[in-house]
């Protein structure tokens, strides 16, 4: 059966369906689990008929998105994961590991042995992609192993990253579990959802997050960040900044929500640490690295004919004003992350 008569999902529409019914899902992951749908669904009967349905897969992914950064990096690494493991499952059909079938279909014509590689393939991609869920919370792990927030440190936030919020609950309760009580306190500073200037309902639920934990936490909104940022007395002073990111580039470019660029400016230029947290699998490669945010930076346009609710756009900050990546360990990245990362694996710093 080809390629274009086998059955198929819409790729498009199921990135949507998953990320919508899932709101802590990534859109990296989401769009691994797209194209895992889509190759378990389809009747590839060769190893190069599964590459062609990746790569066309990923294209109309890609397509179908304002910006195309994020899910692919998930996709990046799916294509990685699958040329490795396809080459590991031939090299185990041919010693006779993988289910014998019928092994003339297993080189090209269909048939039991490639069936089963198939099968092999969908169910390791699976578990891959449970995998890359976990990775916030191994971030997370990583950030409070390495005592990132202090006793009675003032930390400052900005939007609603999930792993940033899963990072400072996990070290609220384990400092509830030492002393009984939490001592570090969060400047939250609101992203908007659009023109009219409210506040995201994921950076309130991010505020919410951290009080249900007993965070003290004040919020304000981007005016006041370098007011925040700039206090030097003890009693006002902040010790660090957290921020996540969609994805990073390869020279540690961070690809965030609207306002996080100007809040890692403002820790820069008052000395204040700023920390990125993000899940290993956000790192991605890019074909050309941004000079600024402009449009031609960006390499997808931001332009929208209604800036209204929902307004999802994003900012670039260049690698050198990050302090340090907190990240998780162990999937690996298209090439090595920034120089300066927390991560449980030393080797991978």
């Amino acid at each position: 059966m080809s390629l274009t008569s086998s059955p198929s999902i819409d790729v498009p529409a199921t990135y949507r369906s998953i990320l919508a019914s899932n709101p802590d899902c990534t859109q990296a992951v989401a769009a691994i689990r797209t194209l895992i749908a889509s190759l378990d669904a389809h009747a590839a009967s060769t190893v190069m008929e599964i590459m062609d349905l990746v790569r066309r897969d990923e294209a109309a992914l890609l397509a179908s998105v304002r910006n195309p950064i994020p899910p692919r990096a998930g996709t990046d690494l799916f294509k990685q994961f699958i040329v490795n493991r396809l080459k590991e499952l031939e090299d185990e059909r041919r010693d006779g590991k993988v289910l014998r079938g019928n092994e003339a279909g297993g080189g090209g014509g269909g048939g039991g042995g490639f069936d089963e590689m198939k099968r092999q393939l969908v169910r390791n991609s699976e578990m891959y992609a449970k995998r890359a869920v976990r990775a916030r919370e191994d971030a997370a792990r990583v950030g409070v192993t390495a005592r990132v927030v202090g006793r009675g440190n003032a930390v400052v936030t900005f939007g609603g990253s999930r792993a940033v919020l899963a990072l400072l609950r996990l070290a609220a309760r384990e400092e509830k579990g030492r002393r009984g009580k939490v001592t570090f306190r969060v400047v939250h500073i609101h992203d908007t959802a659009g023109r009219n200037g409210s506040f995201s309902d994921g950076s309130l639920a991010f505020a919410a997050g951290l009080k249900a934990e007993g965070v003290e936490v004040q919020e304000e909104n981007l005016g006041a960040a370098e007011y925040v940022l700039f206090q030097k007395s003890p009693k006002r002073r902040v010790d660090l900044v957290l921020v996540g990111a969609q994805a990073v580039n390869h020279a540690g470019g961070v690809y965030a929500r609207m306002g996080t660029a100007s809040v890692v400016r403002i820790a820069k230029s008052c000395e204040v640490p700023c920390y990125v947290v993000a899940e290993t699998h956000k790192f991605v490669r890019v074909r050309k690295l941004p000079l600024g945010n402009g449009e031609e930076d960006f390499g997808f346009n931001q332009e929208r004919p209604n800036f209204g609710e929902g307004d999802d756009r994003v900012d670039y900050t260049v690698g050198v004003f990050p302090s340090i990546f907190i990240r998780s360990p162990f999937l690996i990245p298209p090439s090595p992350p920034p120089s300066h990362s927390y991560s449980r694996s030393p080797c991978r710093i």
